[in-house]
């Protein structure tokens, strides 16, 4: 008898590194592409075990090419902090081929370890964005990133992640290096400015800020900001600013963000959880300081998902908040009453001009692989009203009128949007052009009252 001919075993496993380089396979599916039993398939494995990450057990078993990014390696711990301010390991997070990751829980729980085709979502919040994320390829020129946050790829956001990543959105420290710095920042209790400084140290921090120039306009418009702790409660806040109040370009941003402190509070007393906010006016510049939801305690966290990313994750719509909310639901990712909770603000923000409410704007508190509660409202102010390419463009100010489903939701939203309008234009600290707008706008809220009792 002819002997069976010499299986070339290097170049099955170079074939098997090309077939694994398109993503995840299973066995069945590798020895098809590759043309070998599943004897020979088990041989070539056993080659590659350090090239391979191998998930399952049986016929369920999918394997994957590991993927080296540099300055990162192959895979990266994930450590989560909790509410009380207790450290554990979450997990580790695996880079895979073509562009992949795995994330491996260290928690046994359904859906927590999966594969993702990219960095998964309940990590994709913890991108740099916004008017500090722009800052950050300046501020760490060493790593040698894209000046461009939003050319940023995957790899190159756990370049940075792991690396200066302490103390982001949320719950979660990816890497070592990261971590230790969250270690060092809390090394004999964290730095804080007492609440008698601020209106002295504000000023100083929005300069440092500003050093590494004009990070350039967003989409959105976004505010200049800064974090810092008040104490002596050591409590975490953003800090919105405006500029120096020289003329009616820089009032304009100072009057904003006076109406954002505004419409918390309406919205709080509307019975909806909105972020603590106070205002703080130091060198001629108005300061908002709103408290991080995300933060409990001394030291403690939240784990948040913004509805940006659940939509991308389970929905796909894209569209406004009711919309995408309405597919959480289905899918029972929300409750109704967050379903409704949403509905209202989205009505309160047209009510009140907010033309910005794109998904980042709306968060939920999550804990892997579940929302466990809505966030409160925050970044809620009349964006209309924002200046163009530093010049002031007069808007008209049209609500859209609500539908039969809206009516009780509308009907609240409605009597909250003329509270806010009322006090806006009651507000001495509000330039009195601003509050003449503020006052045409609630007489605009009036005179479509009588909707209330067309509604069902």
């Amino acid at each position: 008898m002819p002997r069976s001919s010499r299986i070339d075993f290097d170049r099955v496993a170079t074939d098997l590194r090309k077939h694994l380089r398109n993503g995840v396979s299973i066995a069945s599916e590798a020895c098809k592409y590759l043309a070998i039993s599943q004897s020979t398939f088990s041989r070539v494995v056993t080659r590659l075990t350090d090239e391979l990450l191998i998930v399952g057990c049986a016929s369920k078993t999918r394997y994957a090419l590991r993927r080296t990014i540099p300055d990162v390696g192959s895979q990266c711990p994930v450590y989560r902090i909790d509410e009380q301010g207790k450290t554990s390991k979450f997990g580790t997070l695996h880079a895979i081929h073509s562009r992949g990751f795995y994330y491996e829980s260290s928690l046994d729980a359904k859906g927590k370890s999966r594969f993702f085709p990219d960095f998964p979502y309940f990590l994709d919040d913890l991108r740099p964005s916004g008017f500090l994320g722009r800052l950050i390829p300046r501020q760490h020129l060493k790593l040698d990133l894209p000046k461009r946050i939003d050319d940023w790829t995957a790899s190159d956001c756990l370049k940075y992640l792991i690396r200066f990543g302490h103390d982001l959105i949320g719950d979660l420290i990816l890497g070592d290096e990261a971590f230790q710095r969250y270690l060092d920042a809390n090394r004999g209790g964290p730095h804080f400015i007492s609440r008698d400084e601020r209106s002295e140290e504000y000023p100083k921090r929005a300069i440092d800020v500003l050093k590494f120039g004009d990070p350039g306009s967003s989409a959105g418009g976004e505010q200049p900001k800064f974090s810092a702790i008040v104490g002596p409660e050591l409590t975490p806040v953003l800090v919105k600013f405006s500029p120096k109040i020289e003329d009616n370009v820089s009032r304009r941003h100072a009057d904003l963000l006076v109406c954002e402190h505004i419409s918390l509070d309406v919205a709080r007393r509307a019975g909806h959880p909105a972020a603590e906010s106070e205002l703080v006016q130091g060198e001629n510049q108005v300061f908002l300081e709103v408290q991080r939801f995300d933060r409990t305690g001394i030291r403690g966290r939240r784990g948040l998902a913004s509805l940006r990313v659940l939509d991308a994750e389970f929905v796909g719509n894209g569209k406004t908040w009711a919309e995408i909310s309405q597919g959480l639901l289905k899918q029972r990712i929300i409750d109704e009453d967050a379903y409704r909770d949403i509905r209202w603000r989205e009505w309160f923000g047209h009510l009140i001009g907010n033309t910005d409410m794109h998904p980042a704007n709306m968060s939920f508190y999550f804990q892997l692989p579940c929302v466990v509660g809505l966030a409160p409202v925050y970044d809620m102010l009349p964006m209309l009203y924002a200046p163009q390419n530093d010049q002031i463009i007069e808007r008209e100010f049209r609500p859209p009128l609500p539908k039969p489903d809206d009516a009780e939701i509308w009907r609240s939203a409605w009597t909250a949007g003329c509270e806010f309008w009322t006090a806006v234009s009651n507000d001495a600290r509000i330039s009195t052009a601003f509050r003449q707008t503020a006052r045409e706008n609630l007489e605009h809220l009036r005179s479509i009252e009588g909707l209330r009792e067309l509604l069902p």
